[in-house]
């Protein structure tokens, strides 16, 4: 890239020196899905902010002993995820 920038600076030198117009200039346009995969990185790079700043509270307030687990909910997540498994498990053993 820094190869291309410099040859373009080279150019606009050399045109401005002879007087040489300049018909066009290159550009580059993503296309739709590139612009929305920016999009989402850029997204993504926000939760991820937002998630490093939850954790980093969380560690704070287990420091501190203010964080309080909850044991129903816990569980709930536990038989939750023990749920999932279990139905993509059965999921894969029908294919």
């Amino acid at each position: 890239m820094k190869l291309y920038q410099d040859r373009c600076a080279e150019g606009k030198e050399k045109a401005e020196r002879t007087g040489v117009k300049k018909t066009r200039d290159d550009r580059l346009t993503p296309s739709p899905t590139a612009r929305e995969l920016i999009r989402l990185k850029g997204r993504y790079r926000e939760i991820a902010s937002m998630r490093e700043q939850l954790v980093e509270e969380i560690k704070q307030r287990v420091k501190d002993g203010t964080y309080k687990v909850q044991g129903r909910q816990v569980a709930e997540k536990l038989i939750n995820r023990e749920m999932v498994d279990y139905l993509i498990e059965r999921g894969k053993e029908r294919m």
